[in-house]
């Protein structure tokens, strides 16, 4: 039987964040909750936490890729970089994911209680975020 992609990347995937805890968050993707998939989670010892599809507040990944798009019109507008190749476009990214600071990335994960506090408190109702989204400040979408 072919090894899973989980299989052969999880491990690497786990040591870079740097962290005891093996823990994937999925939103209702269905690769991840394939059988398969949840057969090689099992055997990495990851625990799945499954949230809502279409719920970016709960879920720090879409948070760091807002960061990162962010990140990328600054620069762009700093180098006055009107049109790229897709190419160069690729790299930017690529570049801005890979450099991306791990502390920012631990406070968007340690931001979820407060998150979730948030939410319940509005009865469901989306957040938004200002200025810093990495000092957890918060504001209602009305």
């Amino acid at each position: 039987m072919p090894r899973s992609f989980v299989d052969a990347n999880v491990d690497q995937m786990f040591h870079k964040s740097n962290k005891a805890t093996r823990l994937f968050l999925q939103d209702n993707d269905p690769c991840p909750n394939s059988r398969v998939a949840k057969s090689a989670w099992g055997r990495a010892n990851a625990e799945l936490v499954a949230i809502p599809s279409k719920s970016p507040e709960l879920n720090p990944a879409e948070n760091l890729f807002k960061a990162v798009r962010e990140d990328l019109r600054t620069e762009a507008q700093e180098k006055q970089i009107k049109r790229e190749m897709f190419a160069e476009f690729k790299e930017r990214v690529r570049d801005k994911i890979l450099s991306f600071p791990v502390s920012k990335v631990n406070n968007l994960i340690a931001s979820m209680d407060k998150r979730l506090r948030l939410i319940i408190e509005r009865k469901g109702q989306r957040l938004t975020y200002q200025n810093n989204l990495f000092h957890n400040r918060f504001k209602f979408i009305p």
